[in-house]
Protein backbone atom coordinates (compact mmCIF):
# COMPACT_ATOMS: atom_id res chain seq x y z
CA UNK A 1 0.00 0.00 0.00
CA UNK A 2 2.54 2.19 0.95
CA UNK A 3 5.09 1.53 -1.81
CA UNK A 4 1.91 2.07 -4.64
CA UNK A 5 1.11 5.32 -3.05
CA UNK A 6 4.60 6.43 -3.20
CA UNK A 7 5.22 5.51 -6.26
CA UNK A 8 2.00 7.11 -7.56
CA UNK A 9 2.58 10.59 -5.80
CA UNK A 10 5.70 10.56 -8.09
CA UNK A 11 4.95 9.82 -11.49
CA UNK A 12 1.93 12.41 -10.97
CA UNK A 13 4.44 14.59 -9.80
CA UNK A 14 6.91 13.69 -12.61
CA UNK A 15 4.67 14.43 -15.38
CA UNK A 16 3.58 17.68 -14.04
CA UNK A 17 6.59 19.18 -13.57
CA UNK A 18 8.15 17.95 -17.27
CA UNK A 19 5.39 20.39 -19.12
CA UNK A 20 5.42 22.93 -16.70
CA UNK A 21 9.12 22.93 -17.19
CA UNK A 22 8.84 23.58 -20.47
CA UNK A 23 6.70 26.25 -20.51
CA UNK A 24 8.11 28.21 -17.91
CA UNK A 25 11.16 28.73 -20.41
CA UNK A 26 8.97 29.81 -23.23
CA UNK A 27 7.45 32.51 -20.83
CA UNK A 28 10.57 33.50 -19.24
CA UNK A 29 11.94 33.98 -22.60
CA UNK A 30 9.33 36.47 -23.93
CA UNK A 31 9.18 38.13 -20.63
CA UNK A 32 12.64 38.20 -19.70
CA UNK A 33 11.39 37.10 -15.95
CA UNK A 34 14.10 36.59 -13.30
CA UNK A 35 11.23 35.41 -11.56
CA UNK A 36 9.76 32.93 -13.94
CA UNK A 37 13.33 31.80 -15.02
CA UNK A 38 14.10 30.86 -11.76
CA UNK A 39 10.82 28.99 -11.50
CA UNK A 40 11.37 26.99 -14.51
CA UNK A 41 15.21 26.14 -13.17
CA UNK A 42 12.79 24.67 -10.15
CA UNK A 43 10.62 22.60 -12.24
CA UNK A 44 13.72 21.20 -14.01
CA UNK A 45 14.94 20.53 -10.33
CA UNK A 46 11.72 19.06 -9.59
CA UNK A 47 11.68 17.02 -12.35
CA UNK A 48 14.85 15.47 -11.92
CA UNK A 49 13.90 14.97 -8.42
CA UNK A 50 11.15 12.71 -9.43
CA UNK A 51 13.41 10.91 -11.78
CA UNK A 52 15.67 10.32 -8.74
CA UNK A 53 12.91 9.03 -6.68
CA UNK A 54 11.98 6.73 -9.16
CA UNK A 55 15.96 4.96 -9.75
CA UNK A 56 16.06 4.97 -5.58
CA UNK A 57 12.74 2.66 -5.55
CA UNK A 58 13.69 0.73 -8.14
CA UNK A 59 17.19 0.29 -6.92
CA UNK A 60 15.66 -0.72 -3.95
CA UNK A 61 13.86 -3.32 -4.88
CA UNK A 62 17.56 -5.63 -5.27
CA UNK A 63 17.96 -8.78 -3.84
CA UNK A 64 20.07 -9.26 -1.05
CA UNK A 65 23.78 -10.21 -1.89
CA UNK A 66 26.77 -11.41 -0.39
CA UNK A 67 27.80 -7.78 -0.16
CA UNK A 68 24.96 -6.52 0.97
CA UNK A 69 23.22 -9.39 3.38
CA UNK A 70 20.58 -6.76 4.24
CA UNK A 71 19.34 -6.04 1.12
CA UNK A 72 19.30 -2.72 -0.53
CA UNK A 73 16.42 -0.50 0.77
CA UNK A 74 18.21 2.09 1.64
CA UNK A 75 18.63 3.16 -1.83
CA UNK A 76 15.63 5.19 -0.89
CA UNK A 77 16.89 7.47 1.99
CA UNK A 78 20.15 7.86 0.01
CA UNK A 79 18.34 9.14 -3.20
CA UNK A 80 15.76 11.10 -1.40
CA UNK A 81 19.20 13.03 0.46
CA UNK A 82 20.19 13.41 -3.32
CA UNK A 83 16.91 15.01 -4.13
CA UNK A 84 17.11 17.40 -1.12
CA UNK A 85 20.87 18.62 -2.06
CA UNK A 86 19.72 18.81 -5.44
CA UNK A 87 16.75 21.19 -4.58
CA UNK A 88 19.04 23.42 -3.15
CA UNK A 89 21.70 23.70 -5.45
CA UNK A 90 19.88 23.66 -9.22
CA UNK A 91 17.06 25.29 -7.39
CA UNK A 92 17.71 27.38 -4.72
CA UNK A 93 21.14 29.14 -5.79
CA UNK A 94 20.48 29.95 -9.42
CA UNK A 95 17.26 31.66 -8.19
CA UNK A 96 19.01 33.56 -5.73
CA UNK A 97 21.69 34.39 -8.55
CA UNK A 98 19.25 35.26 -10.99
CA UNK A 99 16.94 37.86 -8.27
CA UNK A 100 20.73 39.70 -7.22
CA UNK A 101 21.44 40.10 -10.63
CA UNK A 102 17.81 41.73 -11.30
CA UNK A 103 18.04 43.81 -7.75
CA UNK A 104 21.33 45.69 -8.78
CA UNK A 105 21.23 45.71 -12.20
CA UNK A 106 17.54 46.51 -13.12
CA UNK A 107 15.88 47.23 -16.33
CA UNK A 108 12.27 47.78 -18.29
CA UNK A 109 10.08 44.97 -17.52
CA UNK A 110 9.19 42.75 -20.96
CA UNK A 111 6.37 40.89 -22.49
CA UNK A 112 3.99 40.16 -19.40
CA UNK A 113 1.12 38.20 -21.23
CA UNK A 114 2.29 34.70 -22.05
CA UNK A 115 4.01 34.62 -18.44
CA UNK A 116 0.81 35.41 -16.97
CA UNK A 117 -0.50 32.23 -19.02
CA UNK A 118 1.72 30.01 -18.10
CA UNK A 119 2.02 30.79 -14.82
CA UNK A 120 -2.09 30.36 -14.46
CA UNK A 121 -1.49 26.74 -16.60
CA UNK A 122 1.12 25.84 -13.22
CA UNK A 123 -0.77 26.16 -11.02
CA UNK A 124 -3.42 24.36 -12.53
CA UNK A 125 -0.79 21.71 -13.18
CA UNK A 126 0.55 22.03 -9.73
CA UNK A 127 -2.09 21.94 -7.54
CA UNK A 128 -3.11 18.77 -9.44
CA UNK A 129 0.35 16.61 -8.18
CA UNK A 130 -0.64 18.63 -4.84
CA UNK A 131 -4.03 17.25 -4.76
CA UNK A 132 -2.74 13.35 -5.21
CA UNK A 133 0.55 13.88 -2.67
CA UNK A 134 -2.22 14.93 -0.43
CA UNK A 135 -4.50 12.54 -1.03
CA UNK A 136 -1.70 9.75 -0.87
CA UNK A 137 -0.81 11.32 2.76
CA UNK A 138 -3.98 11.32 3.92
CA UNK A 139 -4.58 7.51 2.83
CA UNK A 140 -1.07 6.72 4.72
CA UNK A 141 -1.67 8.84 7.89
CA UNK A 142 -5.03 10.10 8.15
CA UNK A 143 -5.47 13.29 10.25
CA UNK A 144 -2.48 13.06 12.08
CA UNK A 145 -0.38 15.99 13.03
CA UNK A 146 1.79 16.99 9.55
CA UNK A 147 4.49 18.20 11.60
CA UNK A 148 4.76 15.20 13.93
CA UNK A 149 4.07 12.75 11.42
CA UNK A 150 6.92 14.04 9.06
CA UNK A 151 9.04 13.76 12.09
CA UNK A 152 8.17 10.07 12.79
CA UNK A 153 7.88 8.63 8.99
CA UNK A 154 10.19 6.73 8.15
CA UNK A 155 8.80 6.92 3.81
CA UNK A 156 10.07 10.53 2.93
CA UNK A 157 8.81 9.84 -0.66
CA UNK A 158 5.55 11.31 0.07
CA UNK A 159 6.46 13.84 1.86
CA UNK A 160 9.70 14.89 -0.27
CA UNK A 161 6.71 15.63 -3.35
CA UNK A 162 4.18 16.86 -1.10
CA UNK A 163 6.60 19.87 -0.08
CA UNK A 164 8.14 20.34 -3.64
CA UNK A 165 4.65 21.09 -4.24
CA UNK A 166 3.45 23.17 -1.88
CA UNK A 167 6.98 25.00 -2.36
CA UNK A 168 6.39 25.37 -6.30
CA UNK A 169 2.89 26.94 -5.78
CA UNK A 170 4.42 29.47 -3.13
CA UNK A 171 6.96 29.98 -5.37
CA UNK A 172 4.30 30.74 -8.45
CA UNK A 173 2.08 33.15 -6.43
CA UNK A 174 5.45 35.00 -5.44
CA UNK A 175 6.48 34.98 -9.33
CA UNK A 176 2.73 36.59 -10.12
CA UNK A 177 3.58 38.96 -7.64
CA UNK A 178 7.11 40.35 -9.19
CA UNK A 179 5.56 40.39 -12.76
CA UNK A 180 2.97 42.30 -11.12
CA UNK A 181 5.23 44.72 -9.50
CA UNK A 182 7.55 45.07 -11.86
CA UNK A 183 5.25 45.72 -14.53
CA UNK A 184 3.24 48.53 -12.44
CA UNK A 185 6.60 50.16 -11.30
CA UNK A 186 8.34 49.90 -15.09
CA UNK A 187 11.42 48.44 -13.17
CA UNK A 188 12.46 44.38 -12.36
CA UNK A 189 13.52 45.47 -9.25
CA UNK A 190 10.57 43.36 -7.81
CA UNK A 191 11.06 40.77 -10.07
CA UNK A 192 14.57 39.98 -8.44
CA UNK A 193 13.20 40.22 -5.02
CA UNK A 194 10.30 37.77 -6.21
CA UNK A 195 13.45 35.89 -7.40
CA UNK A 196 15.09 35.71 -4.16
CA UNK A 197 11.90 35.21 -2.33
CA UNK A 198 11.61 31.63 -4.40
CA UNK A 199 15.34 30.86 -3.68
CA UNK A 200 15.23 31.57 -0.19
CA UNK A 201 12.18 29.42 0.11
CA UNK A 202 13.86 26.36 -1.85
CA UNK A 203 16.80 26.62 0.05
CA UNK A 204 14.62 26.55 3.32
CA UNK A 205 13.12 23.52 2.21
CA UNK A 206 16.21 21.28 0.91
CA UNK A 207 17.92 22.01 4.17
CA UNK A 208 14.92 20.75 6.11
CA UNK A 209 14.19 17.82 3.51
CA UNK A 210 18.18 16.95 3.83
CA UNK A 211 18.36 17.33 7.65
CA UNK A 212 14.92 14.47 7.94
CA UNK A 213 16.32 12.17 5.20
CA UNK A 214 20.30 11.94 6.72
CA UNK A 215 18.49 11.00 10.20
CA UNK A 216 17.16 8.38 8.15
CA UNK A 217 20.68 7.04 6.64
CA UNK A 218 22.39 7.24 10.03
CA UNK A 219 19.90 4.43 11.39
CA UNK A 220 16.76 5.49 13.19
CA UNK A 221 14.70 3.05 15.25
CA UNK A 222 11.39 2.26 15.86
CA UNK A 223 9.10 5.13 18.02
CA UNK A 224 8.68 4.74 21.60
CA UNK A 225 4.97 3.46 21.01
CA UNK A 226 6.24 0.26 18.52
CA UNK A 227 9.22 -0.07 20.84
CA UNK A 228 7.40 -0.44 24.61
CA UNK A 229 4.51 -3.02 22.35
CA UNK A 230 7.44 -4.91 21.06
CA UNK A 231 8.94 -4.82 24.46
CA UNK A 232 5.64 -6.25 26.22
CA UNK A 233 5.51 -8.73 23.22
CA UNK A 234 8.85 -10.18 23.46
CA UNK A 235 8.44 -9.73 27.44
CA UNK A 236 4.88 -11.90 27.34
CA UNK A 237 6.32 -14.96 25.94
CA UNK A 238 6.42 -17.86 28.00
CA UNK A 239 9.72 -18.91 29.50
CA UNK A 240 11.64 -15.34 28.89
CA UNK A 241 12.13 -13.68 31.99
CA UNK A 242 13.07 -10.73 31.69
CA UNK A 243 14.10 -8.56 27.64
CA UNK A 244 17.15 -7.03 29.15
CA UNK A 245 17.46 -4.58 25.46
CA UNK A 246 15.96 -4.15 22.55
CA UNK A 247 17.53 -2.47 19.38
CA UNK A 248 15.81 -1.91 16.44
CA UNK A 249 16.92 -0.39 13.00
CA UNK A 250 15.00 1.09 9.84
CA UNK A 251 17.08 -0.55 6.94
CA UNK A 252 14.12 1.10 4.51
CA UNK A 253 10.35 2.00 5.20
CA UNK A 254 9.33 -1.12 4.88
CA UNK A 255 12.30 -2.94 6.36
CA UNK A 256 13.15 -3.47 10.30
CA UNK A 257 16.19 -4.75 11.75
CA UNK A 258 15.69 -6.33 15.37
CA UNK A 259 17.94 -7.36 18.02
CA UNK A 260 17.10 -7.95 21.26
CA UNK A 261 18.75 -9.81 24.63
CA UNK A 262 16.83 -11.95 26.22
CA UNK A 263 17.01 -13.57 29.71
CA UNK A 264 15.41 -16.95 29.39
CA UNK A 265 14.11 -19.21 32.83
CA UNK A 266 17.16 -20.84 34.24
CA UNK A 267 15.12 -24.24 33.64
CA UNK A 268 14.89 -24.37 30.12
CA UNK A 269 17.60 -26.59 28.36
CA UNK A 270 19.04 -25.80 24.82
CA UNK A 271 15.93 -27.10 23.13
CA UNK A 272 13.64 -24.77 25.41
CA UNK A 273 15.57 -21.92 24.69
CA UNK A 274 15.29 -22.38 20.51
CA UNK A 275 11.76 -23.28 20.50
CA UNK A 276 11.39 -19.82 22.70
CA UNK A 277 12.96 -17.52 20.21
CA UNK A 278 11.03 -19.27 17.52
CA UNK A 279 8.16 -18.30 19.39
CA UNK A 280 9.55 -14.48 19.90
CA UNK A 281 10.50 -14.67 16.02
CA UNK A 282 6.47 -15.51 15.22
CA UNK A 283 4.75 -13.25 17.64
CA UNK A 284 6.89 -10.12 16.87
CA UNK A 285 6.70 -11.06 12.34
CA UNK A 286 2.75 -11.47 13.30
CA UNK A 287 2.67 -7.94 15.30
CA UNK A 288 5.03 -5.93 12.62
CA UNK A 289 5.51 -7.66 9.36
CA UNK A 290 8.34 -5.30 8.41
CA UNK A 291 10.52 -7.05 10.82
CA UNK A 292 12.28 -8.92 8.41
CA UNK A 293 15.54 -9.14 10.48
CA UNK A 294 15.20 -10.97 14.02
CA UNK A 295 18.54 -11.71 16.21
CA UNK A 296 17.77 -12.73 19.04
CA UNK A 297 20.39 -13.34 21.89
CA UNK A 298 20.20 -15.19 25.24
CA UNK A 299 22.06 -13.19 28.30
CA UNK A 300 20.77 -11.43 31.31
CA UNK A 301 21.06 -8.14 32.14
CA UNK A 302 24.75 -9.35 35.10
CA UNK A 303 26.45 -10.48 31.57
CA UNK A 304 25.90 -7.32 30.07
CA UNK A 305 27.26 -5.17 32.50
CA UNK A 306 29.97 -7.16 32.83
CA UNK A 307 31.01 -6.88 29.70
CA UNK A 308 30.78 -3.42 29.18
CA UNK A 309 33.07 -3.43 32.49
CA UNK A 310 30.53 -1.66 35.16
Amino acid sequence: MAAHESKKVVIAALCGNLGIAVAKFVAAAFSGSAAMLAEAFHSVADTGNQVLLLLGMRLARRAPTASHPFGFDRERYFWAFIVAVTMFFVGGCIALWEGFHKVFAPGPPGEAMVAYVVLGVSIALELFSFTVAWRSWRALHGNANIARTMRETKDPTVPLVLFEDAAALLGLVFAIGGILLAHATGTTLWDGVASIAIGVLLCTVAVVLAWRTRMLLLGEGVGPARARRLAELIGGVPGVVRLVHLRTMYLGPETILLAAKVEFSDAFQVPQVEATIDEIEKRVRTDTPIARYIFIEAGSEWQTTRLRGT
